[in-house]
């Protein structure tokens, strides 16, 4: 409630979307309040991993880069989840100015979504990975401050051209 929270994005997942609405009550906001955003769903592991565990699906990979380049069939892999939640992040930032936003999603975008605003390169990525610097545990609250960065189509910052063609530098006195 300190936090004011007046606008709550949830993964369309029943155990989000059951979250999401507890905390809407909890806050007095209008159901209006409440969006569901498919780019909030769970890391795809892909098809041939429902209902295994992660130790399975890690047995693919050789090293955690790998796990940012191959795909298993029909999943994605951690360069595709930075992409959606990148794009999820600077989206929401466009269209929801000066809202105080609640996100209910899962470990894995929520992870990545702190890798994107933390302008980082695919090293910085990997290494946040096999630190688990963004590990977070079952309902656990983190504030995630973002300012957009000019970035890659991977969301890695990046200041060359032509990212950094849209960005606007204002000096002391506001010019």
């Amino acid at each position: 409630k300190k936090e004011n929270i007046n606008l709550i994005i949830t993964s369309p997942f029943l155990r989000c979307k059951e979250a999401a609405e507890m905390t809407r009550v909890t806050l007095g906001l209008d159901k209006s309040c409440v969006v569901e955003d498919e780019r909030l769903v769970e890391f795809k592991k892909g098809p041939g991993f429902e209902g295994k565990h992660w130790e399975d699906y890690w047995g693919l990979f050789s090293s955690t880069k790998e796990r940012f380049e191959k795909s298993p069939d029909g999943g994605e892999n951690l360069n595709d989840l930075n992409r959606r939640a990148g794009e999820f992040l600077y989206d929401i930032e466009s269209k929801y100015t000066g809202k105080n936003i609640l996100i209910v999603t899962h470990q894995g975008v929520i992870s990545s979504m702190h890798m994107v605003a933390e302008g980082g390169d695919r090293a910085s990525f990997i290494e946040a990975k096999e630190n688990k610097t963004y590990t977070f545990g079952f309902a656990d609250f983190r504030k995630l401050d973002f300012v957009p960065l000019p970035h890659n189509e991977d969301y890695e910052v990046d200041l060359h051209k032509p990212y950094i063609d849209e960005v606007v530098l204002i000096d002391k006195e506001g010019k």
